[in-house]
């Protein structure tokens, strides 16, 4: 339990230095739609979610929340199909504020604007309304919730800034919140590369392809076009980025999928794993057959492998668990032995695979 806080803490500190914009580069789940906008420019919380459910026009268990609601704690108000009723106001940003909070998230409505933007924790919510919940007895607090759209599990971690609102599981935030900041300390240098006259297509390094005008793509015949999707895989992409390499987790192009060289990565954590070349080529195959799943394939679609060790002795131990990964027709295969590279493990693994 005092590991588990201890990360969730780590976790809160990284995100804080983190733009919700930065991981929407990289990652598609957990936003809030856009139309849940903070009333305050400038400000960015994050925070463990405290959640709260609230029927129709019944303010009750918001109340109750706020008297149980911890120190920095985001208050994530789930509102329904409700569209009309505002369910808070200055006492509630008052009470926020008396509680602590770091903020509170509602897809709903709220009144009394000018008191909520001058006082309390910041608020992101759809608008405003001048007719307000009341107290009737009703709703449910600290259970799963649907904000916005997001499922909001209590405890989990909730960042909001002036563009919006994400929620992360705990397990992968710290992963996520790496590779952001990673991203981020690149973007300075961008921006100087382009004050100092480079074009943006030069920065970003695009193809000469992609670098064509549009009438020139138009002109090509039909079949030069390839059709490519890069998939998202968010705790595995994260971790490979943080390593620094620009590549993409999976790619698919019309009926199959390639992978990158795949490193000893934990799925729940994204940390590299070190130890044994059999703990490590578990956790690549772990890493591959997650990727595959992700993109809706498997380890049985695979076609073809090719694995990269730093020492040609290793291979007895690789050999070990691969056959525990793959059984009856094995997918065809090259094993290269190349030169230690400045990194903390010793395998990767790829492959090609045939999609769905």
């Amino acid at each position: 339990m005092t590991s588990d806080r201890t990360g969730l803490a780590e976790a809160i500190r990284l995100l804080r230095d983190v733009e919700t914009a930065t991981i929407g580069h990289f990652l598609d789940d957990g936003f809030m739609p856009p139309a849940i906008q903070c009333l305050r420019d400038r400000v960015r919380i994050c925070g463990p979610a405290f959640t709260v459910a609230l029927p129709g026009d019944d303010g009750t268990a918001l109340a109750l929340a706020l008297s149980r609601a911890k120190t920095g704690d985001v208050l994530v108000v789930e509102r329904g199909d409700d569209d009309r009723h505002a369910c808070w106001g200055a006492v509630m940003s008052a009470a926020a504020e008396a509680a602590g909070l770091a903020g509170i998230v509602i897809d709903g409505f709220v009144t009394d604007l000018s008191a909520i933007r001058d006082n309390g924790p910041p608020v992101w919510c759809k608008g405003r309304s001048p007719l307000t919940t009341k107290l009737r007895g009703g709703g449910t607090f600290g259970g799963t919730v649907r904000c916005g759209g997001v499922l909001v599990e209590p405890g989990d971690i909730v960042l909001a800034d002036e563009n919006g609102v994400l929620v992360l599981e705990p397990s992968s935030a710290a992963a996520i919140a790496r590779a952001a900041l990673a991203i981020q300390a690149n973007e300075p240098g961008i921006i100087a590369r382009l004050l100092a006259g480079e074009k943006l297509d030069a920065v970003y390094n695009l193809p000469a392809d992609d670098r064509e005008s549009h009438a020139a793509k138009t002109s090509r015949p039909a079949h030069a076009h390839i059709d490519k999707q890069v998939i998202g895989v968010p705790v595995i992409s994260a971790a490979i980025h943080r390593l620094g390499a620009p590549t993409s987790a999976i790619v698919r192009t019309d009926n199959f999928l390639f992978t990158c060289g795949m490193p000893p990565i934990d799925c729940a954590t994204g940390e590299i794993v070190t130890g044994s070349i059999e703990v490590q080529t578990r956790a690549s195959l772990n890493a591959l057959k997650t990727t595959l799943e992700q993109a809706g394939s498997s380890l049985a679609n695979v076609v073809k492998v090719t694995i990269y060790v730093t020492n040609p002795a290793m291979m007895s131990g690789v050999n070990a668990v691969y056959r525990e990964f793959f059984a009856g027709e094995w997918p065809a295969r090259t094993s290269a032995a190349i030169r230690p590279w400045s990194l903390p493990f010793d395998i990767e693994i790829e492959c090609v695979a045939v999609a769905g």
